[in-house]
């Protein structure tokens, strides 16, 4: 079943890419418009998500240097961490006034990457269908439009 437009303003997803190095990258869109890729299944959404979450903590809160802790009210970050920890590049979208704006801010880097060759085949092939025609690994901010 697909996200509609409406339900994309109303919620912050986190949804998820590979970038052209094959690293996993995390992003929170804040109330703005989803990649067609991501909002063409909330099932598959779904699915990233509950085995994401289920994946080992590959750092501690400790090794994490954040970049960008204004992603949350109080500076705490929360969910992005849960993420982080795991390996992901973590990116909160920044106009959060600007539905339609793609441009996003780096959270953190993971201090262990997760790669897309370290997920299972049927995980892999659900994320990479959403790319990133860039690498993320020197970037502190990034713009999605050019994503599908």
């Amino acid at each position: 079943m697909t996200i509609p437009e409406g339900e994309q303003w109303g919620y912050d997803f986190d949804w998820f890419a590979v970038d052209a190095d094959g690293y996993l990258v995390h992003l929170t869109s804040w109330g703005g418009i989803l990649p067609a890729s991501v909002a063409a299944s909330g099932e598959n959404l779904k699915t990233l998500e509950d085995y994401f979450s289920k994946l080992p903590e590959l750092s501690t809160d400790e090794e994490i240097e954040a970049t960008f802790t204004d992603a949350t009210p109080d500076g705490d970050l929360g969910t992005y961490l849960e993420y982080i920890r795991r390996g992901f590049f973590s990116f909160d979208r920044m106009d959060y006034n600007n539905h339609d704006s793609c441009v996003y801010q780096l959270v953190a880097r993971p201090p262990r990457a997760l790669l897309v060759a370290d997920l299972p085949p049927d995980i892999a092939a659900i994320i990479t269908q959403t790319q990133l025609p860039f690498s993320v690994a020197d970037l502190v901010k990034l713009d999605t439009s050019a994503v599908a």
